[in-house]
């Protein structure tokens, strides 16, 4: 039957268009007008309306004649306004054209699977979108947006608050500090309640260091004895001014050991022209002392430092007393100097130099 509004062409006893819902008939309708066909295996495939269970047939009592687009009414979701209609259904399995059964929510009529209304009751078989409003109590975001700004502004201002709190009482104290060193200075004194500026702790005094010296007797070599003041706990000595210079001279002296030659803790790398003190670890730095700058240039022997003797390399330095020039000299010497010099034993020794701390 074709629709008069859309022109979709509906089943023959289709009440409803499929397509747009719209009522097919407006003459009434009796049971016996209804058509009493009976469908072959193949037809029963393609319909695509029907009931679940066996129908029964009303009363003749029921039988009563109906108007397409008036009151609908329903019976076990199988009759329309009191007159049975068959529409059909496969049997033996729930799936109907490869899809699962589609039913009418209203009167339970099985459904064509692209059935967009009930052609029995012409209810839509699609759930119609509804806007979706605002839930009653619920803020919208510009609300929300401005409840944010509102807070944010309070913030800000109490953070701006307490920053110029701040400041005027950081004023006050620097105000009240001043003057207290007023008064202070004019030889009053503060009220109570006022505050009192304590003096500051006076600076300790730093550590001093005294250097001492220990005058041993060996025939050691210059390496040897720098190794010995190590384990001792000092150092081979280094002489580093005129007045520490002459100190050692008058200890030496006052012990009875001007016969004797003592190494000193400065030597020169080999090739070098230059001597300088040495440190822990035997390592040479600071200014030459054969420099006319160095404080200890005065007091080198006459033509020395001569560098070698002969072949012999002399790489250290050692100092006694000259009694050519009446006074202590420095000189350099080779490393093993009793091994060149045999003549020198027993008149060789070393000097080490130790600091302490009071």
């Amino acid at each position: 039957m074709l629709c008069q509004r859309c022109g979709f062409d509906n089943r023959q006893e289709a009440k409803f268009c499929e397509r747009c819902g719209e009522c097919l008939e407006a003459a009434e309708v009796r049971e016996e007008d209804l058509p009493n066909t009976i469908y072959s295996e193949e037809e029963e495939k393609t319909v695509a309306l029907g009931s679940s269970q066996p129908q029964q047939k009303p009363s003749s009592d029921q039988e009563e004649t109906v108007a397409f687009g008036q009151e609908n009414q329903y019976v076990n979701g199988y009759s329309y306004m009191g007159d049975e209609v068959d529409w059909g259904r496969p049997e033996g399995t729930e799936d109907f054209g490869g899809y699962r059964e589609k039913h009418c929510q209203q009167c339970g009529a099985l459904l064509d699977e692209d059935c967009q209304y009930c052609p029995v009751c012409g209810k839509p078989t699609f759930q119609e979108k509804k806007p979706v409003k605002n839930e009653r109590g619920k803020l919208p975001v510009k609300a929300i947006l401005i409840v944010l700004l509102v807070l944010f502004l309070a913030i800000d201002a109490i953070l701006a608050g307490y920053y110029l709190y701040s400041k005027r009482a950081s004023s006050q104290d620097d105000e009240v500090s001043e003057t207290t060193a007023d008064a202070s200075s004019d030889g009053q004194t503060p009220k109570s309640g006022e505050e009192k500026s304590e003096p500051l702790p006076t600076p300790t005094d730093k550590p001093e260091i005294v250097h001492t010296y220990d005058y041993l007797i060996d025939d050691c070599s210059w390496e040897e004895a720098y190794q010995k003041c190590k384990n001792l706990g000092g150092y081979l000595v280094r002489i580093e001014s005129a007045e520490e210079f002459e100190t050692i001279c008058r200890e030496i002296k006052a012990k009875g050991m001007q016969d004797y030659m003592f190494f000193i803790g400065a030597r020169r790398d080999p090739g070098g022209k230059s001597y300088h003190w040495i440190d822990s670890d035997n390592v040479i730095g600071g200014d030459p002392i054969n420099d006319v700058n160095s404080p200890l240039s005065s007091y080198w022997m006459v033509n020395e430092p001569s560098f070698q003797d002969d072949a012999v390399e002399e790489i250290c330095l050692e100092m006694n007393y000259y009694s050519a020039e009446k006074r202590w000299v420095i000189n350099d010497v080779p490393n093993e100097l009793t091994k060149v010099l045999p003549e020198f034993k027993g008149r060789i020794g070393y000097i080490c130099e130790y600091e302490l701390v009071r």
